[in-house]
């Protein structure tokens, strides 16, 4: 496997903290890196989101894909190797529960409905488990369809822009790393949601925007260990973070290193990564974060969220 094929999730809206239950081996087998991800075939909208969505139910992302980055490369077909790269290995991340965005419903009146968003880790073998500091609330307003379309009642959103970590992998081998010290996260500002309901099928899905900044990129390190297709889609791939060293100029992601069985397991910036995936060209930075002058990359995504049975543990 190259080792561009390697860079294990970008998702990934990541967190140091003491472990998250065990660190058991993850022997679940791995699934195919690239796969056509296309929600429109996952779920037709169609219901309002009251006749679905209930107070305390929880819901996690099923399908996550990008739709829209300013830069990426578009070839003469029309696809964009850096999506749909990124979009395989999230479809790997969220089969084996090293991907989790959640959700829960806190509120629902005539007007709005009110969601609390949250990443998870990856807990033993199977599983999953909150990261309350990824915590956020979102206020979706219900609005009315065009009346010329008659498959759905009503949607929800855009919410109000919020700012949004995304994690991947288990606590003890997050598959990014924070060299700036703050989450170990994918930190992703001005993000709008959009919802929709199936009342068929109770499948909630939508449209995710937000902009990712030119510093977020730079300092976001992502586990690169190239160890072949049989373990490159398990965070464990990238050993047990230890953040000890220090992060310079001339060595961006010192201060993330993975260690395992006694070998060093290297991480990469985001942002010198990206050009091997966009054809070797950069992306580009129209976009401003949530301070409104950093300069920021503009993205795009679509997901559909299913219900899950109770309320995942928060981590420990």
């Amino acid at each position: 496997m190259s080792r561009p094929l390697a860079i294990i999730s970008l998702v990934s809206f990541i967190l140091a903290a003491v472990a998250c239950g065990d660190n058991a081996q993850d022997t679940r087998p791995n699934e195919p890196l690239f796969l056509d991800v296309v929600v429109e075939d996952v779920v037709a909208a169609k219901g309002a989101c009251s006749n679905v969505l209930v107070v305390d139910d929880w819901y996690r992302f099923d399908v996550l894909a990008l739709t829209a980055l300013s830069g990426a490369v578009i070839d003469e077909d029309g696809e964009s190797l850096l999506m749909n790269q990124l979009n395989g290995l999230w479809v790997a991340d969220i089969a084996r529960d090293q991907l989790n965005i959640l959700f829960t419903v806190t509120a629902v009146t005539d007007t709005a409905v009110e969601l609390e968003l949250v990443s998870g880790a990856r807990v033993g073998g199977e599983g999953f488990c909150q990261i309350d500091a990824t915590r956020v609330t979102l206020t979706l307003p219900i609005v009315a369809d065009d009346p010329a379309t008659d498959e759905n009642e009503a949607q929800l959103g855009p919410s109000q822009s919020s700012s949004m970590s995304v994690f991947a992998g288990s606590i003890a081998a997050p598959k990014n790393c924070s060299a700036s010290g703050g989450l170990h996260a994918i930190p992703v500002e001005n993000a709008t949601v959009v919802a929709r309901c199936n009342e068929d099928t109770g499948v909630v899905s939508g449209d995710i925007e937000g902009a990712l900044t030119e510093t977020a990129l730079k300092t976001t390190c992502t586990c690169i260990a190239d160890l072949g297709n049989d373990e490159i889609l398990s965070d464990e791939a990238c050993g047990t973070l230890d953040t000890s060293g220090e992060s310079t100029d001339a060595s961006p992601c010192g201060s993330c290193v993975g260690q395992k069985e006694g070998s060093s397991l290297p991480f990469a910036q985001l942002s010198s990564l990206i050009p091997t995936l966009n054809g070797g060209g950069d992306i580009e930075y129209p976009c401003t974060g949530a301070d409104g002058t950093t300069k920021a990359t503009c993205i795009g995504a679509s997901y559909s969220a299913t219900k899950l049975d109770s309320a995942p543990p928060l981590c420990e």
